[in-house]
């Protein structure tokens, strides 16, 4: 996967954080390239 792209959340209550993931021109997220705890956390975030 091509690190050039990164599919990024900003936090609606934490000014500037934000949890970032790897992705495609496309935004599609290789989630088995994801460790488990990144995995945990974009799951959630994904069904918004």
């Amino acid at each position: 996967m091509n690190a050039a792209y990164e599919i990024r959340f900003q936090s609606l209550f934490h000014e500037g954080r934000a949890l970032c993931f790897p992705c495609d021109e496309a935004g599609h997220v290789a989630m088995d390239a994801l460790s488990d705890r990144a995995r945990d956390n974009y799951f959630p975030l994904k069904k918004q």
